[in-house]
């Protein structure tokens, strides 16, 4: 109560307020996918495994409006949680591995090939790490799409197609390219031509 109470104060002489003052109106809620937690003047979705928010920021702020008859609103709409595209990668030998963030609460999956002297083709990587985001200004149809962090580029059709094969090793021939194979005969007139 006490905590409540000082969240309370805290906000009162500031352009934001407790986000219990926007709850008022309901038109903020949990997900069926995702749950919302508030503290202060913020609430944020948290959606399940392999869903993000879409329609929205993840996070929303309770702000005191200028015109004193409508008291307070939510910055934004909040977001929903939705579905990123499913995957199921066509090569056995592919693996996925995959967690949530704790601090973002992005679903990431890193993939890699079963065979540890193998790659993952074609992007030519040992591990190649996406996220199920949703850029809510960008996507439509209410998905989302697996994405490499800071980028829009898709990867779920890619991913899909990928193949593990083995590295191919460069082996250097035991003459360095450029050098005559009768060197120690070169060596030797050299030394007749300096008087050595």
């Amino acid at each position: 109560m006490l905590l409540f109470l000082f969240e309370f104060l805290s906000f009162a002489f500031s352009k934001w307020a407790h986000h219990s003052q926007c709850m008022t109106k309901n038109d903020i809620r949990g997900d069926k996918h995702g749950e919302l937690r508030c503290t202060g003047p913020s609430c944020e979705i948290f959606c399940e495994k392999e869903f993000d928010h879409y329609g929205g920021p993840r996070k929303v702020n309770c702000k005191v409006h200028q015109d004193p008859l409508k008291k307070t609103q939510w910055n934004h709409q909040i977001g929903v949680c939705r579905p990123c595209v499913p995957i199921v990668p066509k090569d056995q030998g592919l693996v996925k591995k995959c967690r949530k963030s704790a601090t973002t609460g992005i679903f990431n999956c890193q993939y890699t090939c079963k065979e540890s002297n193998h790659v993952i083709m074609p992007p030519r990587r040992k591990t190649f790490l996406v996220g199920c985001r949703c850029r809510w200004k960008i996507d439509k149809q209410e998905i989302c799409h697996w994405r490499r962090a800071k980028s829009n580029k898709i990867y779920d059709e890619e991913i899909q197609n990928w193949t593990c094969e083995p590295r191919k090793e460069i082996v250097f021939s035991k003459t360095p390219v450029g050098l005559p194979d009768n060197l120690e005969s070169c060596s030797k007139a050299m030394q007749n031509n300096f008087g050595i």
